[in-house]
């Protein structure tokens, strides 16, 4: 697990999943993160909920 930082808020991402371009154009470019990683942060943040 990597973590990238994206806003303010750390994420962790699943570098299994995520070629190494994405995180870097992630960790370089400012912009709209990608729908699977938007998908990713969002089954993160539901399963923080739960726990």
């Amino acid at each position: 697990m990597g973590i990238a930082e994206i806003g303010k808020e750390h994420v962790r991402v699943d570098v299994t999943r995520v070629s190494r371009g994405e995180l870097e154009r992630m960790l370089t470019k400012p912009a709209r993160p990608s729908a699977r990683l938007e998908a990713a942060i969002a089954n993160r943040r539901q399963g923080r909920k739960k726990a």
